[in-house]
């Protein structure tokens, strides 16, 4: 996916206003991994609260192992990082997903969708069609 296209899809988001089980990170994520694949991961994980979300991620052993299940094992490694991919950092409120333009990702927050410099996460994934 292009740089060009990538930006479509960050302007399209922050248009859309935040919740749970619509436009949070996950879901912010996991629609920009479809749009790549044509392969949607979301329909299994259904919620819309903060809550409802904290359980999926316990059940599945936390964001890192929900997210690898679907996309294989993340890389730490973030010279390698690259657009498009599928970035985890943690914040105050826990673990968040965000697409990276290399050297910053954008994440989708309930302010809207902020950039972050890519020192601040742990690692990502590489998302390929």
């Amino acid at each position: 996916m292009t740089r060009d296209e990538i930006a479509a899809y960050l302007h399209e988001q922050a248009a859309r206003p935040f919740a749970w089980g619509v436009t949070d990170c996950v879901q912010f994520a996991g629609a920009f991994v479809e749009k790549i694949t044509g392969r949607s991961y979301l329909a299994d994980y259904e919620y819309n609260s903060e809550l409802g979300a904290a359980r999926i991620m316990l059940a599945a052993g936390g964001l890192e192992a929900l997210v690898s299940k679907h996309l294989g094992p993340m890389s730490r490694d973030l010279r390698e990082c690259a657009d498009g991919d599928i970035v985890l950092s943690a914040f105050d409120r826990g673990p968040t997903l965000g697409i990276a333009v290399p050297r910053v990702f954008f994440l989708r927050t309930e302010r809207g969708v902020i950039p972050v410099n890519l020192e601040h996460a742990i690692g990502f994934w590489r998302v390929e069609g």
